[in-house]
């Protein structure tokens, strides 16, 4: 028999993929507000498996009732194929002063007419307030 000598390695992570998990099932056009001031994201997840088309997941940092589609432009944009699951893991986090508010959409531009999916999708966030 011969001797396996194995080198091993302990890495100190600065910082956890957040805190709390938040899950929505049911993402359509209509704002909804995540959390308010103060939520760091690090990780989500986009379920677009229920469509045949592209869903936009529009997200905004600032709160729900203040966003006016066509108007406010989101912070992020973030299409996820047709019938897929994406995951987008963010390296060094993003902080949202203000709010997390979100939509999907299958309407790419930021008009006043958002039309929503075929059928809902689900976002998961990993965040800490």
């Amino acid at each position: 028999l011969s001797e396996i000598s194995m080198a091993l390695s302990n890495t100190t992570l600065h910082a956890p993929l957040g805190t709390d998990v938040y899950s929505d099932t049911a993402v359509t056009n209509s704002l909804v507000q995540m959390d308010a001031g103060g939520t760091t994201v690090y990780h989500m997840e986009f379920d677009n498996t229920a469509n045949t088309a592209v869903t936009y997941y529009k997200v905004w940092n600032v709160v729900s009732g203040s966003v006016t589609l066509g108007t406010t432009q989101p912070s992020f944009i973030f299409p996820c194929e047709a019938g897929a699951k994406q995951y987008m893991t963010m390296p060094t986090a993003v902080s949202f002063a203000t709010a997390f508010t979100y939509i999907a959409t299958s309407t790419q531009s930021n008009n006043t007419s958002q039309s929503a999916p075929a059928n809902a999708v689900g976002l998961t966030v990993s965040y800490s307030s």
